[in-house]
């Protein structure tokens, strides 16, 4: 049977469905390179993003079932979405704006592209709709920060408090749920896209990128949320991954920087009061 993906079928408005069906079909006639996916980082990040989202969830949720919608669990609550949303998810979209998908755009969809001439068009779809989502995910985020915001204002009765942190509670499941949904549809059609057609070389030069772009600071901090992720799941394969990609003294690292530079930002998210750098006061 031919391989061949008919364009003037998928112009015009054919589904996300169909697109990712006719992209998945062009790359099973790929198969057979020896090229693997080296852009780790940006898959981690999106998962340390997605935790994060529904550890802010359990925390707001959990002010509501003790009752404690005082104004310093609003200030917590803030900051929790602080971390969450101004510094994860603000670092995730850097990244992907500034990078990550204008080099899938060049890589996939350019002119001097290696996919095949009638692929570009669904390729360029294909990431045009995920752009577009994730621009979804951003605008859903930014109404979770004025909730938070609005949470910890001491200007508001505790019915209105009580209201904005159920708002933070809700809007933070839907972010997981979407965040979690376009994240799989890339792990399935963009990944394999850029690791059986672009270059290990070109990826590795990206990941370096990446890095830069983050910042050191910044970087130590995101690796900590990055190894929690995947350390919380229960993909071994994943956690193997890890400590393939990261080195050997960055991974030594973790605990000093989790102490240092995580907790004291992102503690509440599990409970901690972040009162100094080596507090690890549980909120009961």
């Amino acid at each position: 049977a031919s391989t061949f993906v008919n364009v003037t079928d998928i112009r015009g408005g054919a589904d996300p469905a169909s697109e990712d069906s006719a992209v998945q079909q062009y790359l099973s006639t790929l198969e057979g390179d020896e090229l693997e996916f080296h852009v780790q980082g940006w898959r981690w990040h999106s998962l340390s993003f997605i935790r994060d989202a529904g550890r802010l969830e359990a925390l707001a949720l959990q002010l509501l079932e003790r009752g404690d919608v005082t104004v310093e669990n609003g200030e917590m609550l803030n900051k929790a979405a602080g971390h969450v949303i101004d510094f994860n998810l603000a670092g995730l979209d850097n990244v992907e704006q500034s990078l990550w998908f204008p080099w899938l755009r060049e890589k996939l969809c350019g002119a001097t592209s290696k996919v095949r001439e009638d692929m570009r068009y669904i390729m360029n779809r294909t990431i045009s709709s995920v752009v577009e989502e994730r621009r979804h995910i951003s605008r859903l985020a930014d109404a979770v920060r004025q909730q938070a915001k609005l949470a910890s204002s001491p200007s508001v009765d505790a019915e209105k408090r009580k209201e904005a942190i159920l708002n933070v509670a809700e809007m933070s499941a839907a972010l997981t749920s979407r965040m979690r949904s376009v994240f799989d549809r890339e792990d399935r059609i963009l990944v394999p896209a850029v690791a059986l057609i672009i270059p290990e070389r070109e990826q590795r030069a990206l990941s370096k990128k990446v890095i830069r772009k983050l910042g050191v600071l910044d970087s130590r901090r995101h690796l900590v949320g990055m190894h929690d992720a995947i350390w919380e799941g229960s993909d071994v394969r994943e956690r193997e991954l890890f400590e393939e990609e990261i080195p050997y003294l960055a991974r030594t690292m973790i605990p000093r920087w989790r102490r240092l530079l995580y907790l004291p930002a992102a503690g509440m998210l599990d409970g901690i009061q972040p009162t100094a750098p080596n507090a690890r006061v549980l909120l009961r």
